[in-house]
């Protein structure tokens, strides 16, 4: 798969504002591209997911990010970088902002995907189209105009619908679940991805195994050639009605006969 030519096939129909990211979790011994950042070796700081996420998309950077880059608690907890999860299990991170107890908070806590400890050493992510490595998955960042079409886009051949869930927390986490059961989801960014990632008010994010990345760009084209089309274009087919006092200056000029219906 040439991830240069799917890029283009995407902004085609798509018009992102930021590239899409190539993704890739990392076994444990298996080596990142040799031009890569590492937030803690080369930057000198710790990390939020979030927000290598969004080094790469607004600087074109590939990022890699393994347990020593972590800033972030809760996403380090789900992504299985350290062992000891019990404070964050019993629910403390979530009360009282969107818990009103530990058992609440634990209640929430518990429906998150995870990785098991030590399952990946680290992630890596870049630009897609400048991806030197296989990806697992693909992230868009878009209007919700934009998902919508990637929604039509995934559900072309396959019909029935995306499912999307989420508490707009930890949203990095939705990559678990994406590679964990192979399927296509969509989130409203949370808190933590609008404050330390800069996500904007406008945008949505879209998930997408790489297994299904040529069939939905294949759909989009599909869904394009029928006439469903970002930007969507508005239905200007009609004649507008206006205020009295307009509407008069029409019928003078009929009256004068200058106008002939």
């Amino acid at each position: 798969m040439d991830l240069t030519l799917l890029e283009k096939e995407f902004e085609k129909y798509l018009r992102l504002q930021s590239p899409p990211l190539a993704l890739r979790m990392l076994r444990p011994g298996e080596e990142a591209p040799e031009k890569c950042r590492k937030p803690f070796e080369h930057l000198k700081i710790k990390v939020n997911i979030c927000q290598g996420f969004s080094m790469a998309r607004k600087y074109g950077w590939t990022v890699r990010m393994g347990a020593e880059d972590m800033a972030c608690p809760p996403g380090t907890a789900l992504f299985g970088f350290f062992k000891d999860t019990e404070y964050f299990d019993a629910g403390n991170m979530a009360v009282p902002t969107y818990a009103p107890d530990l058992e609440a908070g634990a209640a929430l806590e518990k429906e998150f995907p995870r990785f098991e400890h030590g399952e990946y050493e680290a992630i890596l992510v870049a630009p897609m189209g400048r991806a030197a490595f296989e990806p697992d998955m693909l992230i868009f960042y878009a209007q919700p105009a934009q998902v919508m079409r990637l929604i039509h886009g995934a559900v072309y051949e396959s019909g029935g619908g995306l499912n999307s869930w989420g508490q707009c927390r930890f949203g990095c986490s939705t990559v678990i679940s994406v590679l964990q059961n192979g399927e296509c989801t969509y989130s409203v960014p949370g808190n933590g991805d609008r404050v330390f990632a800069g996500v904007q008010d406008t945008e949505m994010c879209f998930y997408m195994p790489m297994a299904r990345a040529e069939g939905v760009a294949a759909g989009l084209a599909a869904n394009h050639k029928g006439g469903t089309r970002y930007p969507v274009p508005a239905y200007l087919m009609y004649q507008a009605n206006f205020p009295k006092n307009y509407s008069r200056q029409m019928e003078i000029w009929r009256e004068k006969g200058e106008i002939k219906d």
